[in-house]
């Protein structure tokens, strides 16, 4: 670890983390995971986060990376890019090390740049393990892990070694998948393309002496199709092919997850059970209409990779398939889906069905069309003018099936001029209704240290402040709003403080926050006590050196005077704090404070030399604590911590108290206590944390309210010739065949994204949208259920998945990556829905 003087300053390390973080992989370079939470409070002290307080930061302390791993020292699994870790390269991780250390003896977790395929690269996170075995019962079984670049061919030689096989045996290689046939696997495949995902993958060895037969199998295992070529569309016609002719269900065929790419198998499987679109790619029409030369398309190469990737999954002949020549061709003509981060399903839905409408689009040469300004005439004109000028430019499949007709009425507050316009859409997104306010979890410190610590939820205005949360808890804890002091803690040390005007959106979800109560201030300076912040240290034996994941229990304040203190004093002073979490014998039946009576005698002869060391520690710096030496009678904190004695506010700084404890002391004194929830009846927690059942005609209604725009979103009106705050309304006029439906779970906020869990109730049949048509004489308005995308997780990761209703059987499909099960109707629809996909009773 290298010395403070020898660390750059924060804005030194700022850009160089900026331009690190930006760095491209490179093939065969390694880098490193890092948890996330660590790299917030690293991005919050050198200023480089997303949401910044107007409070300083404290120093991240050492990289510890113990949340992404077992006890086994293990990768924890299923954890998401961006929400668990980050992954940072080789140079940066070095300076990381270099400025900060690592905590413990924890080893670094590195991951090597590999490539699926031609020009797709990404950190290989997750090794694949496989369950091999000689028989296909898997028993007995050895788990190895392999890259997912291994060809099949490297693991047969390394099975032989494991299993003794002999050199002069033929061996050949199988997938034995729980509940289904095994399947052949060609020696020259990667692995990448013949495992279902990282987890959960049985391979069996066979082998045999020369001149020898193969032992009797179902002829269907060895002389199954084999072959993975994405144009498998022969096998698969018009009609609709008979299950005895296949292995498999067509239709029902689990997508490899490729690194984080959930996201993209949801959509897809959504995609692939939209019957129009899958019956005109299975025909192969999609070649016929091909548009190479559209410069808003992608040469027709995202059609042919789509149309591929769907006769594949439509042949019959796999139950799981790789669809990693669509993520490529995807990641070239959008960078932004070209690693292996997470992303929103609905971004990529939007994105694929405008590149596929724009490579099949049957306009070769888009015709210019203008757009009159004529809101006075009638909207059945203006709709079939709009409707007629958007098919002169854009005919394909896509508008077939997707394309609706949104009308837009706009009037400015000033003038009252009137617009009225109607636009296509290819997916509704629709808001859900939110509760005004939001609960936060706090732990509450009473300031004197006879009473006991508690939890409360507090019910506060989303768009609330800090002063705004302090007047809540004060009215639960009959206190005084500006005796109250929020600040996050993380790892038994103050994170950072907030001040009044800081708004909620500084707070998210998973931060621990506490509010602690402090003395009422005084208006003569010299009255005015220094509150000063107190961390408890576990010193190590062997060394007095520093870190934050040393510390223990519950920071909290020590109200001391601007005046030099004894030593018993100070002790006193921080034995009254401490009394609820240690056994002090001195406190029975004493008064701490009274240095006069034989409390101050055992402070003096126990405490001093066998208890706790006291400290000061600079939680900005890199610089090791300073041991406070009493030599003096006295001891002053407004010089130990360089306080203005002419400073107007209580003092709350970087520099804190440290009290060290050995091991051995720390466990015979130090009680861990639970914190409880506080009982208040006049408060239900339930009601207040469940919403209201949410209707899908909820969120329509919500859609076709009038409101008013925000200053900055405004409408530019041409007759005030400025923009105004005007108000606005949306009305359905036509409806799709496939009407998607995205329901906007996600809020964001100038700093704050968060998720709306509440259940949505939708129809899975019969949902009649001609309530919303104000087209009158449009008959198509009845729709089925036939798709869903869902959404786990909080936000920037999580995880998705799809529920789609295949169109040969009419059953219903739960699709998890490589994995497929069936399930009933009453399953199709949880929490987790987030984009519905829905076909017309009348599709025409």
């Amino acid at each position: 670890m290298g010395e403070e003087d020898q660390a750059p300053s924060q804005d030194e390390q700022k850009e160089l983390v900026k331009i690190l973080q930006n760095k491209p992989l490179i093939l065969g370079e390694t880098w490193y995971l890092v948890d996330a939470t660590w790299m917030k409070s690293l991005k919050l002290y050198l200023g480089i986060s997303e949401r910044p307080c107007r409070n300083t930061h404290f120093h991240p302390g050492p990289i510890d990376n113990r949340n992404l791993l077992n006890s086994d020292n293990t990768l924890k699994n299923n954890l998401s890019d961006g929400t668990d870790y980050e992954l940072v390269p080789q140079e940066l991780w070095d300076k990381l090390v270099e400025w900060y250390g690592m905590e413990g003896n924890q080893t670094p977790i590195a991951r090597r740049v590999t490539q699926l395929a031609n020009n797709y690269l990404i950190v290989e996170v997750y090794l694949v393990r496989l369950r091999c075995s000689t028989d296909f019962s898997m028993d007995p079984e050895v788990i190895i892990s392999f890259s997912r670049t291994t060809t099949m061919k490297s693991i047969d030689e390394e099975l032989r070694i494991k299993f003794g096989i002999a050199e002069n045996a033929e061996t050949r290689l199988w997938l034995n998948p729980p509940g289904v046939s095994p399947e052949l696997v060609e020696m020259d495949k990667s692995l990448s393309e013949v495992v279902v995902g990282q987890e959960g993958n049985c391979c069996v060895i066979e082998s045999k002496k020369p001149n020898s037969k193969w032992s009797d199998r179902d002829d269907d295992f060895s002389q199954k199709n084999l072959s993975t070529n994405d144009n498998d569309l022969s096998s698969y016609s018009n009609a609709k092919v008979s299950r005895m002719t296949t292995p498999y269900q067509p239709g029902i065929c689990g997508l490899s997850n490729l690194g984080n790419t959930c996201f993209m198998n949801s959509v897809l499987q959504c995609m692939s059970n939209c019957p129009p679109v899958t019956e005109y790619f299975l025909a192969r029409r999609h070649l016929e209409e091909l548009n190479k030369v559209n410069p808003l398309g992608m040469r027709g190469e995202i059609a042919v990779a789509f149309g591929n990737l769907i006769g594949t999954m439509w042949s019959g002949n796999h139950p799981h398939y790789s669809p990693i020549q669509f993520k490529i061709q995807l990641g070239k003509f959008n960078p932004v889906f070209s690693g292996c981060q997470q992303h929103d399903s609905q971004e990529l839905l939007t994105f694929l069905l405008d590149g596929l409408h724009e490579d099949l689009n049957r306009i070769k040469q888009k015709p210019y069309t203008t757009i009159n300004d004529d809101s006075d005439r009638e909207d059945k004109i203006l709709a079939q003018e709009a409707w007629d000028r958007h098919r002169k430019r854009n005919d394909s499949i896509i508008v077939d099936t997707f394309h609706g007709l949104l009308k837009s009425r706009v009037v400015c507050p000033d003038c009252k001029k009137l617009s009225v316009t109607f636009d296509p859409f290819c997916n509704l997104s629709l808001p859900l209704p939110q509760k005004k306010d939001r609960l936060i979890t706090i732990t509450f410190i009473p300031f004197e240290g006879s009473e006991q610590i508690f939890k409360c939820r507090i019910s506060i205005p989303r768009q609330g402040t800090i002063k705004d949360l302090c007047f809540e808890v004060a009215q639960r804890t009959s206190t005084e709003p500006n005796s109250l002091m929020v600040s996050e803690i993380s790892h038994s040390h103050f994170h950072q403080f907030y001040s009044g005007e800081d708004t909620l959106d500084n707070i998210h979800d998973r931060d621990l926050i506490y509010v602690y109560e402090v003395p009422a201030l005084t208006n003569a300076i010299e009255n005015k006590p220094l509150l000063i912040p107190v961390c408890l240290w576990e010193v190590n034996e062997n060394s007095e050196r520093f870190d934050n994941h040393q510390l223990f229990g519950i920071p909290f304040f020590i109200n001391s005077p601007r005046l030099p203190m004894s030593e018993n004093d100070l002790r006193n002073l921080l034995l009254d704090k401490m009394q609820r979490h240690f056994n002090i014998p001195a406190l029975n039946g004493c008064n701490m404070m009274d240095t006069d009576n034989g409390s101050a005698d055992f402070v003096n002869k126990t405490m001093k030399d066998n208890w706790f060391r006291i400290y000061t520690k600079n939680t900005a710096a890199r610089t090791p604590p300073t041991l406070i030496e009493f030599k003096k009678k006295r001891v002053d904190l407004t010089e130990l911590f360089d306080v203005d004695d002419d400073e107007d506010e209580t003092y709350v700084g970087r520099n804190i108290l440290l009290l060290g404890f050995t091991k051995e002391l720390k466990r015979d004194v130090y009680i861990e206590k639970s914190v409880e929830y506080l009982t208040d009846k006049s408060y239900n927690y339930r009601a207040s944390r469940e919403m209201e059942k949410i209707t899908m005609n909820d969120c329509l209604n919500l859609f076709t309210t009038c409101e008013k725009l925000g200053a900055d979103d405004a409408w530019y009106c041409p007759t005030c010739k400025k923009h105004q705050r005007a108000t606005k309304k949306f009305d359905l006029w036509d409806l799709p065949k496939i009407l998607i439906v995205h329901l906007k779970r996600f809020s964001y906020t100038r700093l704050l994204r968060d998720k709306i869990d509440a259940m949505v109730d939708c129809p899975l049949k019969n949902l009649d949208m001609s309530q919303y048509l104000i087209k009158r004489d449009r008959p198509q308005s009845v729709y089925n259920l036939i798709g869903v995308c869902n959404h786990y997780g909080g936000m920037g990761g999580g995880h998705y998945t799809a529920s789609c209703k295949n169109k040969d059987t009419g059953e219903w499909y739960y699709f998890d990556d490589s994995n497929v099960e069936s399930i009933s109707e009453d399953r199709v629809l949880t929490k987790a829905a987030y984009v519905l996909f829905y076909m017309a009773t009348d599709p025409q």
